[in-house]
């Protein structure tokens, strides 16, 4: 399965309260370089470990230890509820393949009123000395203009599901889900002219 996912630009924003020109001649889109490598695959929940579950949404980060940190959604499990929960795996660097599984970091708990069954999009960021878990939030130079029912801001699509975009030592890398929906796989990214295909 090949899904294919459109990459925007929102390329006005304001500035000092003007406006920037909405020219898109120098945008620039995602390239992937090289091969991909696998870091986490299907992992095994015990009691919870469904045939039909997929690792989906995930999000990765860098810890404070200096290891890095993926967490993800795995739904169509045995949990009750929606079927969702959060796996971990580790790695002590991001571009190691087959990171090591940590076992099911989150469950949801219904007496904090959350849905059982029911996490899902793991985010997590660093602001200050805290690290922030977020779950499908959004954030946008202009929150009022990304182009919603035109492609005027398409800058390129790459053919891959969930992708998350990290930026760690001067080297952009992607990570996304595989093909087969039971992994996930990291690559090095560049940044090329839009108009290069």
């Amino acid at each position: 399965m090949r899904i294919s996912v459109s990459f925007t630009v929102a390329i006005t924003v304001l500035a000092g309260g003007t406006a920037l020109p909405q020219d898109t001649s120098h945008a620039l889109r995602p390239q992937i370089v090289g091969n991909w490598w696998q870091i986490a695959g299907d992992p095994d929940l015990e009691k919870y470990t469904s045939e039909k579950q997929q690792p989906v949404d995930f999000g990765i980060w860098q810890a404070a230890d200096g290891t890095w940190q993926l967490w993800s959604c795995i739904s169509h499990t045995h949990c009750g509820g929606k079927t969702r929960l959060f796996y971990r795996w580790e790695g002590k660097r991001l571009t190691d393949a087959h990171w090591t599984p940590m076992g099911i970091a989150m469950e949801a708990d219904p007496s904090l009123g959350e849905t059982i069954g029911g996490l899902q999009a793991p985010h997590v960021i660093k602001r200050g000395g805290t690290y922030w878990l977020l779950n499908t939030q959004y954030a946008s130079p202009n929150p009022l203009n990304f182009g919603v029912d035109d492609d005027r801001f398409l800058v390129g699509t790459l053919e891959v599901a969930a992708p998350e975009i990290i930026h760690h030592e001067g080297q952009y890398y992607i990570a996304a889900l595989l093909p087969s929906l039971k992994g996930i796989r990291t690559a090095k990214l560049a940044w090329v002219p839009a108009q290069e295909q």
